[in-house]
């Protein structure tokens, strides 16, 4: 029998076929901040994806690393949206590896999913929080 989340894997790989408006975009400004977005017509299930980064597997060892993933707040211009804004810290104990961090932004807007990716440390926060929201609203004026 198939795992639950190896099904739901499977069917967003296949659902790619699909996809006919998809755009991505990267941005990298003074060796320290880069950014990947993804808008896509397939469409994401954020909570469950959200839930999944959140829920059982919010701490888990890989290696030597200790992950922890951890649920933000949305901000007020997309709090009303179906959004998640999650940050990834690998060893938050450990200060050779404290700043080995990632945020997640997903967003489903009008049937278009928005995901957004940094590899920023918590200190670009604020930055990324701002450019997933103008990410966000930029799909929902269209």
């Amino acid at each position: 029998m198939r795992q639950r989340g190896s099904s739901y894997a499977d069917e967003a790989r296949l659902s790619l076929s699909d996809v006919d408006s998809t755009s991505m975009m990267g941005a990298y400004f003074d060796d320290e901040c880069s950014y990947l977005a993804l808008v896509s017509d397939v469409p994401l299930d954020v909570a469950r994806v959200a839930d999944a980064h959140t829920g059982s597997c919010s701490m888990y060892r890989m290696n030597s690393r200790t992950i922890t993933t951890s649920r933000l707040d949305l901000p007020p211009a997309i709090a009303a949206e179906d959004a998640a804004i999650l940050y990834e810290v690998s060893d938050p104990d450990n200060p050779d590896w404290a700043d080995d961090e990632v945020f997640y932004g997903y967003a489903s807007v009008d049937g278009y999913t928005v995901a957004v990716v940094s590899m920023n440390g918590v200190e670009f926060e604020g930055e990324f929080t701002e450019f997933f929201t103008n990410a966000v609203l930029k799909v929902r004026n269209r």
